[in-house]
């Protein structure tokens, strides 16, 4: 395989550049972009990507231009129109415009319900057994900052086996994910081009900003999909929120791609958020309450699967992490990230339900349908009434778990 850097990458058995895979000039992300048949690369400072010497504008839908300000803006599927004075107007990025819409893809594969996401570096894969002991549902293997400069050559390359080894293994075990460094050069790109590979579960993508960051993402992963032969929509798509622009999109960013899942907000102490937002972080956290709300309530409306959030890093205070989980799993969220090993028993446990608990919705799915039966739609049942929309509820988690 030749490096993106070096020269234009092309997919198996056919003529076209790799930039066809992501617009006819290739979005400009992180200030870098490729010209139609070129194999140079060069900077961007707009963001919007022009071939050079012809001064034509992008033609992928990633972005357009105001005729005013010449500045980039998302675009949308719809034509964008200026309301009536009844209407409302969105301005989730700035602009009057339609809220974004998320298609879904025929090929894209149900996402399962992750409860703990543990991280581990690039470079210590063997530390997966531990991580398989401690009964983490995913591993999200770090190429990006748990990885020192000079040791991401062999992180690649130990990623890479361990990949290869988790697809010769039985299918339902421990998932795994890779976060690679940001999108900012073709660097980046070649990481892709090396985890996206059969035993992949997904791609969790650092420092997103814009739902731009994310559709020009999802073109690379889908044209290294093509390259491994697998189906697309296969790998899914993990945005980290890190910055006060992408927690205010988040709509837009859960929106952009049918492969993002597991999106949510992670507002650990002194790291990239809390430095972006200004809050001062407490254990009780209830100065990023209304953050981790609004920005659940976006992924949620956005159609993206299994919100998660996180994290929680003082190692041995689990007294602490348990009350953290608790109030996350209070707000609607599917689970959380985690850096230790010992964080991973707990984070299961209030990410499910108890077996009282899924007795309790047994009972409530019977009790319901024998009154449906008797021709009753509401019921008072253990001193409540419910009727089938409790009964719903309760079949999605009795399914989930594999209760009954």
């Amino acid at each position: 395989m030749r490096p993106i850097a070096a020269a234009p990458a092309r997919m198996p058995g056919e003529g076209e550049a790799c930039a066809s895979a992501v617009g006819e000039a290739g979005p400009a992300v992180g200030g870098v972009a490729r010209a139609p048949g070129m194999g140079e690369v060069r900077p961007v400072g707009t963001g919007v990507a022009r071939a050079p010497g012809t001064g034509a504008r992008q033609a992928a839908s990633d972005v357009t231009r105001t005729s005013t300000t010449d500045k980039p803006r998302a675009a949308t599927t719809d034509t964008p129109r200026t309301p009536s004075a009844h209407e409302p107007r969105f301005t989730s990025t700035g602009t009057n415009r339609p809220p974004a819409t998320r298609e879904p893809h025929p090929t894209t594969p149900p996402r399962p319900p992750l409860r703990s996401l543990l991280f581990v570096p690039g470079h210590r894969t063997d530390w997966l057994p531990k991580a398989r002991a401690a009964g983490a549902d995913a591993v999200v293997l770090d190429l990006e900052d748990a990885v020192p400069a000079p040791d991401k050559p062999l992180a690649r390359a130990r990623v890479a086996e361990a990949l290869a080894e988790a697809a010769a293994e039985p299918a339902g075990g421990m998932a795994l994910f890779v976060r690679v460094n940001p999108l900012g050069d073709w660097t980046a790109a070649e990481e892709l081009r090396a985890v996206v590979r059969p035993g992949l579960a997904g791609v969790v993508l650092p420092k997103v900003h814009t739902a731009v960051d994310v559709r020009f993402a999802d073109r690379l992963i889908g044209w290294c999909e093509h390259e491994r032969g697998l189906p697309a929509g296969t790998t899914a798509l993990v945005p980290l929120l890190e910055s006060a622009r992408a927690l205010h999109d988040a709509y837009d960013i859960a929106a952009a791609a049918p492969r993002v899942a597991y999106a949510g907000a992670l507002t650990a102490p002194g790291g990239d958020v809390e430095r972006a937002v200004g809050y001062r972080w407490s254990p009780q956290g209830t100065e990023t309450l209304a953050l981790r709300s609004r920005v659940l309530l976006d992924v949620r409306a956005a159609g993206a699967p299994c919100p998660v959030t996180g994290l929680w890093t003082d190692i041995a205070d689990l007294t602490g992490l348990r009350a953290c989980a608790e109030q996350n799993r209070a707000l609607g969220y599917e689970g959380m990230m985690a850096i230790h090993p010992t964080h991973v028993p707990v984070i299961n446990e209030v990410f499910s339900p108890t077996p009282e608990e899924l007795d309790h919705y047994t009972r409530l799915v019977a009790a319901v349908e024998s009154a449906q039966r008797d021709g009753i739609g509401a019921l008072t049942f253990e001193g409540r009434m419910v009727d089938e929309a409790m009964a719903e509820t309760a079949r999605v988690v009795l399914a989930r778990h594999a209760h009954g």
